[in-house]
């Protein structure tokens, strides 16, 4: 920048270097790991912006924090982009790696379903499909813990379900089998 000025009729000329610089990257935030199915909250703690985000399967969003699910497992690249306002206005972006590991998926079984009904003997029930490196613990509604496994076998009148955890330590119910 020149700056010319008049003093007591003399022009002075001063130059003034000025460095322009676009905003650094914003901050970017996200949890990792997170469980296929649970919400991940993404967030920038960089003032003066608006956000944008693409969270590396397709989906998007905008501002902060942000809220989203990722319905498959894998490792996702998140992009935030920033819009800056005011007298100099610019965009500006960041990327961060977001991990999400698979849930566990649990049903249980029995060999003959239509054993739930009528005098009750003795039923054997077995997690549909098991997984390695994952823990079966069964249940009889609301809460009462019964056995590690994956089979469990029972006349006692009641609903049954199961609760994985796999070797990430997330967690999922089975669907529910009534004997009565």
């Amino acid at each position: 920048i020149t700056l010319v000025r008049t003093v007591c009729g003399t022009a002075i000329t001063t130059n003034y270097g000025v460095n322009l610089s676009s905003p650094g990257a914003p901050n970017i935030s996200v949890p990792s790991p997170v469980c296929q199915g649970s919400v991940a909250t993404m967030s920038s703690s960089t003032t003066g912006a608006t956000f944008t985000w693409n969270f590396g399967d397709g989906g998007t969003g905008s501002g902060s924090p942000v809220n989203y699910i990722y319905n498959s497992p894998g490792t996702y690249v998140v992009t935030l982009t920033a819009t800056y306002t005011g007298t100099c206005p610019a965009t500006a972006t960041n990327t961060a790696t977001i991990v999400i590991h698979p849930k566990p998926n649990v049903n249980i079984s029995t060999p003959d379903p239509n054993i739930f009904c009528g005098p009750v003997g003795m039923v054997n029930m077995f997690v549909a499909s098991t997984a390695i490196l994952t823990t079966y613990a069964w249940y009889r509604a609301p809460s009462t813990f019964l056995v590690p496994g994956p089979s469990y076998s029972s006349s006692t009148i009641g609903n049954y379900f199961v609760v994985t955890t796999n070797t990430y330590g997330f967690m999922d119910n089975s669907n529910v089998k009534l004997i009565d």
